[in-house]
């Protein structure tokens, strides 16, 4: 039963960030303003920050995230391509952001 809380919680996980950075992405696009992302894994969370947009996604301390540091979505939507894994100890889950255009894409 716990494998498959962890299973979960891992696959929840990179959903929610997923659709964090998607709404990030059309919210600098419309608004026309830069978001700074943020990850403080010490804080167990992402922190999306720009002139007039701010959110925290928490992240259960469960699972680890690699590669999501400090990047920026520019005031037309787009993101350097990257790919944020995570972890539960066990399984891993990719995100690819691809094509400098902030869609996430799942692995």
């Amino acid at each position: 039963m716990e494998s498959y809380e962890n299973q979960l919680l891992l696959v929840n996980t990179e959903k929610q960030v997923k659709t964090a950075i998607e709404q990030a992405a059309r919210i600098s696009t419309v608004q026309h303003e830069s978001i700074s992302v943020m990850y403080l894994p010490d804080s167990s969370y992402l922190q999306f920050k720009g002139r007039k947009y701010s959110k925290k996604v928490i992240i259960n301390k469960k699972i680890k995230l690699t590669n999501p540091t400090n990047f920026q979505i520019s005031s037309k939507g787009a993101v350097a391509p990257r790919t944020i894994t995570f972890s539960n100890g066990k399984d891993n889950k990719k995100l690819k952001l691809q094509m400098m255009w902030g869609r996430a894409i799942d692995e």
